[in-house]
């Protein structure tokens, strides 16, 4: 399974510093973020950790150069936002349950009398260059084939080296004029989660400026 075949590690001394820099970078924005969202009682809605190593992130980005990516593109409508960015799909619940494994120890277990089972199965992989971004917009809850219905947006960033712009922001409300009330900027093996369907936030994912973005997309369903 991809997830545990990732690439060969770099030599031992550089890797020990790069994953114990990477740890720092990490536990701070983390504590900067949390700190932000207690105070702004965003944590309802929006919640932050750190999910994968460098050499699974690696082994991801990787695997979506060999396949390779398809773009998809549209501009915004009445009904869709501005959209432009390489994507793949994987239908693969062997991915799902490592994902789920991975996030039990933090994701919200229970939504009312609802329980965490699953991450969805549809797995995808976006890449963003220089220029590309998708609009404002909220993500909807799907009903999964086991009757699950899915609550979180789940975003595991890939990478951040030589990555400028690409940042997630949120807004307070639907207009143009929306004031922004949240802005994570990708960090590599870090995760995002935030409410969907009745409870999401709008929310856009920004133009990168200079180098290229990739993040891994699934969503937690409850059932």
């Amino acid at each position: 399974m991809l997830l545990s075949t990732p690439p060969a590690a770099p030599a031992r001394s550089s890797a020990r510093t790069a994953r114990t820099s990477a740890r720092t970078s990490a536990r701070t924005l983390l504590s900067r973020v949390h700190g932000a969202m207690a105070r702004s009682r965003l944590g309802r809605h929006l919640r932050i950790y750190i999910l994968a190593s460098s050499c699974r992130c690696a082994a991801w980005i990787a695997w979506g150069e060999a396949a390779p990516f398809q773009l998809e593109k549209h501009a915004q409508t009445a009904h869709i936002a501005h959209r432009d960015n390489g994507r793949l799909a994987v239908l693969s619940a062997d991915v799902a349950d490592a994902l789920l494994e991975r996030l039990r120890p933090w994701a919200p277990t229970q939504l009312g009398r609802r329980k965490l089972v699953a991450c969805n199965p549809n797995v995808r992989l976006y890449k963003y260059g220089p220029g590309q971004r998708f609009g404002r917009h909220v993500d909807q809850s799907n009903r999964l084939a086991d009757g699950s219905l899915t609550e979180f947006t789940l975003l595991v960033y890939l990478n951040d080296a030589g990555l400028e712009g690409g940042e997630t922001c949120f807004y307070a409300g639907h207009g143009a004029a929306a004031t922004e009330v949240a802005r994570v900027a990708p960090r590599a093996g870090t995760s995002l989660l935030h409410a969907h369907g009745a409870r999401c936030l709008t929310h856009e994912g920004t133009a990168v400026t200079r180098g290229v973005k990739y993040l891994l997309r699934s969503d937690l369903a409850y059932g």
